[in-house]
């Protein structure tokens, strides 16, 4: 719904080069229960809108597929804080500190950039992410909005990491934003989990 949004598209294509990278394929996963009987997922992807300098280096992110309006609310920030800063590098650092300030602060299970990839899931791990997507879905008069659970700290995780650290191209925030912050590896293809991998903890 989002991106088929007419509001989103044309603001998109008067501001912005837009570019789309899959960054994995959807997964579907077996789990094997024994006595020849399975079940079957899929696991769907997640998304992430980076808003880029002219050299390919991400000045902000919004995790998650959001609703139109924040998108919107979003795209508009990003494209005023590019314009006040020029993409300086210095001065992108400190508006992320300032918008994580406004936010409240650091919560603390704040998850911190990570240079090596997330752990790899357990069956266990994988048939929960399966039952406990990281998204909620709400109704509205126009359709079914699908965010993300826990937005603000989403946000407030990528304002603290964005001040802390150098300007990154998306493909260098790529494993943090999906793997450590929405919980979503980027393994995609087919996966079969044997009975005894799972366990009850």
């Amino acid at each position: 719904m989002t991106f088929s949004d007419k509001t989103i598209v044309n603001y998109v294509k008067k501001n912005f080069v837009p570019a789309w990278e899959s960054v994995a394929s959807t997964r579907v996963t077996t789990f094997d229960l024994g006595g020849g009987k399975t079940v079957t997922g899929i696991n769907n992807d997640e998304i992430a809108l980076y808003v880029c300098r002219s050299d390919g280096k991400v000045i902000d992110i919004l995790p998650g597929l959001r609703s139109p309006q924040e998108t919107l609310d979003f795209l508009r920030n990003a494209k005023a804080d590019l314009e006040r800063t020029g993409g300086d590098e210095a001065a992108v650092r400190a508006n992320h500190r300032r918008l994580l300030k406004a936010a409240g602060g650091v919560p603390l299970s704040l998850p911190v950039l990570r240079a090596q990839p997330a752990e790899r899931r357990d069956a266990t791990d994988e048939l929960r992410n399966m039952a406990k997507k990281s998204v909620f879905v709400a109704p509205t008069e126009r359709g079914m909005v699908v965010q993300p659970k826990r937005p603000g700290e989403l946000r407030a995780a990528i304002h603290f990491n964005m001040a802390a650290n150098s300007l990154k191209t998306p493909d260098n925030w790529k494993i943090y934003v999906f793997e450590t912050l929405m919980n979503e590896p980027l393994k995609g293809g087919g996966k079969r989990f044997a009975p005894a991998s799972l366990t009850v903890r």
